[in-house]
């Protein structure tokens, strides 16, 4: 599924592609870590000590914001959503691990793009210029930086060891963005 995502992708308008491109890393991730058995741990492993700590800050909510009070129902109910889910995982954090298991390590700029996916899943562009030209340099390097790490999972996960083309690098005049690495990409 993930890679008939990223080949449709590969064919949809630069704001689309990105959605595409995080849908399919989000899905192959899926797919690594349940062929792994990787149960990802909470951040507070003892469920008691954070259970206590789930009811008193329901408790502030419930006193900040009471749901006697109609304007505040939604409110309250938003953060009661959002501490009741406190103890999961980011997305970015299990976006990283299979990276990890299969032995490639991720730079910061490629982090900074596992971190910034989100924003094309829910309809903005991870870009701050003011001029077109810069947010369409900015999102067509995000979408090449997906699109190779996608292929970097598949294919470490089925062992391949040895170079891909480097299309963020080589579109560095496009892009303005110089990685200064090689056109060819050990993996």
């Amino acid at each position: 599924r993930a890679a008939i995502i990223v080949l449709q992708g590969n064919q949809l308008a630069l704001e689309i592609k990105g959605s595409a491109y995080s849908i399919a890393l989000e899905a192959v991730t899926e797919q690594i870590l349940k062929d792994k058995a990787i149960k990802f741990p909470k951040p507070i492993e003892d469920s008691g000590v954070f259970d206590t700590l789930r009811k008193e800050l329901l408790k502030i909510v419930a006193a900040a914001l009471p749901k006697s009070d109609k304007t505040l129902v939604d409110a309250n109910n938003i953060f009661t959503n959002r501490i009741n889910d406190l103890n999961r995982p980011s997305n970015a954090d299990k976006l990283r691990k299979p990276f990890e298991l299969l032995g490639y390590t991720l730079s910061k700029y490629e982090q900074d793009v596992i971190k910034h996916r989100n924003l094309f899943q829910h309809g903005k562009l991870p870009s701050n210029p003011d001029s077109e030209d810069g947010v369409f340099k900015d999102v067509y390097y995000s979408c090449m930086i997906l699109h190779r790490l996608f292929y970097i999972l598949v294919l470490k996960f089925i062992g391949f060891e040895g170079y891909i083309i480097n299309y963020p690098q080589l579109h560095k005049h496009i892009t303005s963005k110089d990685l200064s690495e090689d056109l060819l990409y050990k993996i």
